[in-house]
């Protein structure tokens, strides 16, 4: 049936969409388990900018239905400055940004304050940021095996 390989489950002839943690994770957001949701990122906080359903949203996104203020500062505070930047202005596929998902479906108006006090504090990035966000971001969206061929580690032919 399926067969399980650096922490993600495969089923044979389909692809897979999530790791297991992350799997935990949609689980924790599904029974509104915050404590659980927020103890799953501070193990990788890597996966909070990494698309948490198949409509790009990420954890940080998806908190904004727990209408707590504490646990979306929480979790923006576990990234790193420019992550942050990132996680406050990365669209969904439906265009929206944090604070478009925070107008959307919350009901505590604290929770744009969270968000408009991280952005009073920070600087927008400079142009060679920018670049260098990209590049990070093209980084996390390789593949083992592409990344493995750039350090001239693999050829692609095989």
């Amino acid at each position: 049936m399926g067969k399980k390989s650096n922490d993600e489950i495969k089923i044979e002839g389909e692809t897979c969409l999530f790791r297991e943690r992350k799997k935990r994770s949609q689980i924790a957001f599904r029974r509104e388990d915050w404590r659980a949701f927020k103890e799953i990122f501070e193990d990788d906080k890597n996966d909070l900018l990494e698309d948490f359903d198949l409509f790009k949203n990420t954890a940080i996104n998806a908190a904004t239905r727990s209408d707590s203020p504490k646990l979306l500062q929480d979790l923006l505070e576990m990234l790193s400055e420019q992550e942050r930047w990132l996680a406050l202005t990365k669209k969904t596929c439906e265009g929206n940004t944090l604070l478009h998902e925070i107008a959307l479906v919350c009901r505590v108006v604290e929770m744009a304050d969270v968000v408009f006090e991280f952005k009073k504090k920070m600087v927008a990035p400079s142009q060679k940021e920018e670049e260098e966000k990209g590049r990070l971001l093209l980084e996390r969206k390789k593949t083992q095996k592409v990344r493995h061929h750039c350090l001239g580690q693999l050829s692609l032919g095989t």
